[in-house]
């Protein structure tokens, strides 16, 4: 079964096309990447939404772009997005669905910016290719609201905190407070975010350069300017929020709390299931192998295992002791860093054929999805 998975290869035309895609120069199979999921993916949304109407909460995030406020049942980034997204497209439901999917191609976007400074050749691309294995950008992704503001956010931040630690500069260090504060804007989980860049800074050799840098002070000075509306309104209306996610996601059972907590952290691991199975049978990582990528050699590359394992790993703890429910969605935003990881050590090695393999599977996925899609819609106006 390994085998045949292994030796097959696409039509030569195919394979032609796509290496000539992975020898581009990276910021132009970077935008023909963008541009085929925007379009790819917009029309999926388009077909398959167009006889059912919006989701609620796509209907309640244009209520806050139409009504802006400094806060909401949840912070505000979303629906302030919305309102400049709609200052210069217009009002329909094709608008929603490429708002959610312009968000999506802004967080692969960014992580590139991140996987450029730990992979290089063909592991650039490879490493967005994985993220399409998950449906966290397509599927979850589609319903543009506060959880998925968060997966642009998120690789931005990481992005502007990684350049900040490394830097020092005013300019990366303001930017990281800024993206920082703006993820916090998104939804109040981001916090697991800004602690995982505190722990991430402390766990490294060189933290106390860092820390005696006017880097992360510039940092958290502008964050708290860019809250500050935000952080007013929230004390002024009696917390409005937090009593809203307790209200709808709190629980009286410590012990019911953490088993939701690590029920929903297992479940969540569903998203990147096939993302793993390709990796494995594209790298074919040894023990060696998986040691390295666990736990790397080098500073950078552990700072970057402590970012992507502390988010997940932190709601187990903390979210049982302030009483609510973790939900497996609200992972959604940290797995961005996984396929980096994967690639990231020296040994693991990735053969073209593979990297065009998944290329071509990848691409197929999509176009089947959008194509039955289409089918059904047709036939069932035909029916009509």
């Amino acid at each position: 079964m390994a085998s045949a998975l292994l030796s097959w290869s696409p039509p030569a035309r195919i394979t032609a096309a796509i290496n000539r895609w992975f020898d581009a120069v990276p910021g132009q199979a970077l935008c023909i990447f963008l541009g085929l999921f925007v379009a790819i993916w917009t029309s999926f949304q388009v077909v398959s939404y167009a006889s059912i109407g919006l989701h609620f909460d796509l209907l309640e995030v244009f209520a806050w772009s139409q009504n802006l406020a400094p806060g909401y049942k949840h912070p505000p980034l979303a629906g302030f997005i919305a309102a400049a997204w709609f200052a210069i497209f217009p009002i329909a439901d094709w608008s929603f669905h490429l708002l959610a999917m312009v968000n999506a191609a802004v967080a692969f976007f960014a992580v590139d910016l991140i996987a450029r400074r730990y992979v290089e050749g063909d592991k650039r691309l490879l490493v967005l290719l994985l993220l399409l294995l998950t449906p966290l950008y397509q599927f979850h992704g589609q319903r543009f609201s506060t959880n998925q503001a968060l997966l642009s956010t998120w690789p931005i931040a990481t992005y502007c905190f990684l350049r900040s630690f490394e830097t020092r500069s005013l300019a990366w260090s303001a930017a990281a407070g800024a993206t920082a504060a703006l993820a916090m804007l998104g939804k109040y989980y981001s916090i697991l975010l800004v602690a995982a860049f505190v722990i991430a800074a402390l766990m490294h050799p060189r933290r106390f350069d860092y820390l005696r840098s006017p880097a992360p002070w510039v940092a958290a000075v502008v964050g708290l300017i860019v809250l500050a509306p935000h952080l007013h309104w929230f004390f002024t209306t009696g917390g409005q929020t937090l009593a809203y996610a307790q209200r709808v996601h709190g629980s009286s059972s410590t012990a019911g709390l953490l088993w939701r907590a690590v029920s929903s952290t297992v479940s969540a691991a569903g998203y990147v299931g096939v993302l793993l199975l390709a990796y494995v049978l594209i790298v074919r990582p040894d023990r060696r192998a998986l040691r390295a990528t666990l736990w790397p050699d080098n500073p950078e590359g552990r700072m970057l295992v402590v970012l992507f394992g502390a988010p997940l790993l932190l709601p187990i703890v903390v979210l049982p002791l302030i009483g609510i429910k973790l939900s497996a969605l609200w992972t959604m935003p940290a797995w961005f860093l996984l396929p980096i990881i994967l690639l990231s050590p020296s040994s693991a090695v990735v053969k073209r054929i593979d990297a065009v393999r998944l290329a071509f599977v990848v691409l197929c996925i999509s176009l089947v999805v959008l194509g039955g899609f289409a089918g059904r819609r047709l036939g069932a106006l035909h029916r009509r």
